[in-house]
């Protein structure tokens, strides 16, 4: 009966899961952290577009404007993917006690950070214009929203990450890194 009591501790050389999976998590939550920052970084550093409520609708006022909500997007790209990039290259060296563990935390996370970046972005920025012009005057000025345009953009947090992480799995061998 006793011998159902006492633990069973792996064998030398033996590797146990718990360690990757703490990596693991580790890296999700690194991820995640980053995401949030980004998008208040991504927040603080857009210069909304001005427009005016014309018939319901949000127009805005020049091409200067045009530029401006592009630009929105624009910075959320090189703000993500810098981070990715970063985070992938420290997720590479550092957390690399398992390669396939690190492989798909990094994918998880990467995408998760992609999501809360544009979410809290999204979230402290300006509301969407257009319902705003919805039950204003005509004339009134408002700014315009943060946001991301189109789907593709989600793409730039696990295509830098991965990016970098593989480049440091191939052009580093795993005794280089350890």
């Amino acid at each position: 009966m006793s011998e159902q009591l006492t633990p069973t501790l792996p064998a030398a050389g033996e590797r146990t899961l718990r360690p990757s999976l703490l990596q693991g998590a580790v890296v999700i939550v690194l991820f995640a952290v980053a995401g949030l920052g980004c998008g208040w970084l991504w927040h603080h550093l857009y210069d909304a577009p001005q427009g005016i409520a014309y018939d319901g609708r949000w127009i805005g006022l020049d091409a200067e404007q045009v530029r401006r909500d592009f630009s929105g997007t624009a910075s959320y790209v090189l703000i993500g993917f810098a981070a990715a990039v970063v985070l992938g290259l420290v997720s590479a060296v550092v957390l690399d006690r398992d390669e396939l563990v690190t492989l798909a935390a990094v994918a998880a996370g990467a995408v998760l950070a992609s999501v809360l970046m544009a979410w809290l972005g999204s979230h402290l920025g300006h509301p969407d214009p257009d319902m705003v012009a919805a039950g204003a005057k005509d004339g009134t000025k408002i700014p315009g929203d943060l946001h991301v345009a189109g789907l593709s953009v989600y793409f730039v947090w696990p295509a830098g990450a991965l990016l970098s992480l593989l480049v440091v799995f191939f052009s580093l061998g795993r005794r280089q890194r350890d």
